[in-house]
């Protein structure tokens, strides 16, 4: 199974992943204004499904685990409240029972997050 949508899911996450990393990349130290603010927002609203999704991405050079199982809401550790997890991750995602589907709640949710994300780099990667 890691052979096959571990790739696959490393592509679609890898973009995402890369924006809201801890580490900030280079042009984030250059945004100013409004657009500050919206960035922070971004890295704040999103940051809490980064390793979460980090779980699903195959790095080559790292041990070998198996894919978490499915649906991801039940890996969840007890003290963390349903409603807060619920109300940070996107129902498609948590409850997604099939690796495609997952993929596809992650692609869907994901793709605008990062193309806000590109809005900004655009502007003040230089």
């Amino acid at each position: 199974m890691d052979i096959h949508y571990g790739p696959k899911f490393t592509e679609i996450v890898d973009p995402f992943l890369a924006y809201v990393d801890p580490l900030p990349r280079p042009w984030m130290y250059n945004v100013e204004g409004e657009d500050k603010q919206r960035l922070k927002d971004l890295l704040d609203k999103h940051r809490f499904l980064a390793p979460i999704l980090k779980n699903f991405v195959r790095n080559p050079f790292m041990t070998e685990r198996d894919m978490p199982k499915l649906p991801i809401i039940n890996n969840f550790k007890p003290n963390i409240p349903l409603s807060q997890i619920e109300a940070i991750v996107p129902k498609e995602i948590l409850n997604a029972e099939y690796y495609d589907d997952l993929m596809n709640a992650v692609k869907a949710y994901c793709n605008p997050i990062v193309a806000e994300f590109d809005k900004l780099k655009e502007k003040y990667c230089k």
